[in-house]
């Protein structure tokens, strides 16, 4: 059974999005956010095709597509964004894990398992995930000569005097991840509960 059109043009509109921030890069010629918009373009179409296995929804497929398109509009200077200390890297952490672990739960919610142990194992996998982002930061970081890496950003600092900026950038986003991931927990539980109840 194919997605239903709602998807379908939801896909077609990150896909434009992610091909606009690659154009827009290349007339740039920075080369920043490409890997990451070839990335998301990879992912966005494995969801759609994948859709009915995943047993996706299309409120889930485009959530999925919103956290990667909120990531991408650091392209256009929104990771310089705070609002009262929270700022527009802490959201895109926090919403992507969220998301995350909500496609984990409901591409696994057949599976037969305890549902405590099923969500501490789709936690860790959920930070696996998150670990993997930061180790492409870290790679892009160490192959700049500016050390911008691939989306021309550095670290802006620690509220901490004692603690690296590099390392409290990192473990923040590694916090929020966590945090996004037990959320995402949450919101998956009052779905089915919602759900349940109607």
């Amino acid at each position: 059974m194919k997605p239903p059109r709602s998807v379908y043009y939801s896909c077609l509109l990150f896909l434009s999005f992610f091909l606009f921030v690659i154009g827009y890069s290349i007339t740039l010629g920075d080369g920043y956010y490409i890997f990451d918009s070839v990335k998301f373009i990879a992912l966005i179409i494995i969801f759609y095709w994948q859709y009915e296995k995943l047993h996706l929804q299309p409120w889930i497929f485009f959530g999925l597509g919103t956290v990667m398109a909120l990531h991408d509009l650091g392209r256009f200077g929104f990771f310089t964004l705070q609002w009262a200390g929270f700022s527009w890297d802490m959201l895109t952490h926090f919403a992507a894990s969220l998301m995350i672990m909500i496609a984990l739960l409901q591409a696994f919610q057949n599976v037969e398992i305890s549902f405590l142990w099923k969500c501490v194992i789709l936690f860790f996998t959920s930070l696996g995930i998150a670990t993997l982002g930061e180790f492409v930061e870290f790679f892009g970081a160490i192959h700049t000569p500016d050390g911008q890496g691939i989306l021309g950003v550095e670290s802006l600092g620690s509220p901490i005097a004692w603690l690296s900026p590099d390392y409290w950038d990192t473990m923040k986003d590694l916090v929020l991840n966590a945090l996004g991931s037990i959320a995402g927990i949450g919101i998956w539980v009052l779905f089915r509960q919602q759900r349940i109840s109607t």
